[in-house]
């Protein structure tokens, strides 16, 4: 039975008015469909022309809360998380897990929880979902067994993509009265008290809202791949640093990875600069007959080397390697981001880097010594339990992976320009 856009509306009016992200569309194709439940664009629900299907469809809808920041169900009837887990097969390790069921004592209230088949609530919503996107980190919800069971006439038996499909299964949390502020602060608890106590535990997955994405930098750093490349040896160390930060998907190891490249560079810089000094002294042609001169002169070239502190180190090393106007380029990108102080999660803020009045010629008389100070603070709020100033921290949440980004972008080129140019300046 065909309905209209407005008919699935009213149908729809308790899961839109408790779902506001989610709104009902019609494609080119004339098929009516729920867009962005879960407020994901990767996935829809499509309105089934079968009217059994389409009630079944609505009265599961009317009953729940998508919630954004979870591959669940949330049934306002019963306060129930119902996280969607699996309709493979189960391995040996999650059999295990499949009949589990206990309690979680959290602030002053007991939360029952357990493994079990799906709601049929479940099953139909997954019923009438498709993907309209490529995936992303949210892995269409984890509907992708539960879609194609619902698609296979024999579900107990099926095969797809090598894998069979079984009985479609999901992890219940028993809530109460809880808002949702307190269901986040509950869940991500009892993710560290399965994971504690078991490390092959399913974990509820967190999907954290992104406000604003911020890009990474340009693909080419000098505008277009070379022709023809000069290469030459350089520091294993360094080699292997820079293709763990190159490789890695996470933006955090990646700053991280990059800050050791310059700490680590920068030490070699400031050694290689005082062995020239030795070897200078001891290559002096009346270094064997003023031999105690000479020890004296190595001695104190030693000791200046060791009197230099890591800070002044590394900055003497961007100094000597970095391209300014690469830096700027890059800075100019997100100018209003490097304007006003960063705010990571955790409490940790970032001084704002340059002015609206800044150009090249201004930012390059203390541009170095400025980021370099942001890099390093921001080094120290990630590798440290807590900033030792402020005590504050920046978590290891998606909000921050994306935050950080024009901070990584700035630290990759340093660190390259670095890793390329410290052993020929």
């Amino acid at each position: 039975m065909s309905v209209s856009e407005e008919e699935v509306r009213g149908k729809l009016a308790a899961y839109l008015e408790n779902n506001s992200y989610s709104e009902v569309s019609k494609g080119n194709d004339g098929i009516i469909f729920i867009a962005t439940p879960w407020g994901d664009k990767t996935i829809g629900l499509v309105i089934p022309d079968d009217s059994d299907k389409q009630y079944s469809l609505f009265e599961s809808l009317n009953g729940s809360t998508l919630p954004e920041k979870y591959s669940a169900i949330y049934h306002r009837d019963t306060k129930k998380l119902e996280v969607i887990w699996t309709a493979y097969h189960l391995n040996s390790a999650s059999a295990e897990t499949a009949e589990r069921e206990f309690e979680f004592l959290f602030g002053g209230n007991t939360h029952k929880c357990w493994f079990g088949e799906a709601s049929q609530r479940l099953m139909s919503i997954a019923a009438c979902a498709e993907p309209v996107s490529n995936s992303n980190a949210t892995n269409y919800r984890n509907l992708t067994s539960f879609m194609l069971l619902q698609r296979t006439e024999d579900g107990e038996d099926g095969h797809h993509g090598g894998r069979a499909l079984s009985t479609p299964r999901s992890f219940y949390i028993d809530l109460g009265e809880l808002d949702w502020e307190e269901i986040d602060n509950l869940v991500i608890h009892l993710n560290a008290f399965m994971s504690y106590y078991d490390t092959k535990t399913p974990q509820v997955l967190i999907h954290e809202p992104i406000a604003k994405d911020f890009s990474a930098r340009d693909r080419y750093l000098h505008g277009e791949f070379p022709k023809k490349i000069s290469g030459r040896e350089i520091d294993i160390n360094a080699l292997n640093y820079w293709r763990e930060a190159t490789l890695s998907g996470n933006e955090i190891v990646t700053f991280l990875t990059c800050y050791r490249i310059i700490e680590y560079l920068a030490f070699h810089f400031i050694e290689s600069q005082t062995r020239s000094r030795i070897k200078k002294i001891l290559s002096s042609p009346h270094a064997h007959s003023k031999i105690d001169a000479t020890m004296r002169s190595v001695v104190e070239a030693l000791s200046a080397k060791s009197a230099t502190d890591d800070i002044p180190k590394a900055q003497n090393l961007i100094t000597e390697t970095i391209n300014m106007e690469l830096l700027w380029t890059e800075i100019t990108r997100h100018k209003k981001y490097f304007c006003t102080p960063t705010n990571f999660d955790g409490g940790y803020a970032v001084k704002s880097l340059i002015t609206e009045k800044d150009s090249l010629e201004t930012f390059s008389n203390n541009g170095v010594r400025n980021t370099f100070d942001r890099l390093r603070g921001i080094r120290n709020a990630l590798s440290h339990g807590q900033d030792q100033q402020t005590r504050s921290v920046i978590r290891p949440t998606a909000h921050n992976r994306r935050l950080i980004r024009p901070w990584l972008n700035l630290i990759e080129i340093i660190a390259g320009e670095a890793m390329l140019n410290s052993e020929v300046v």
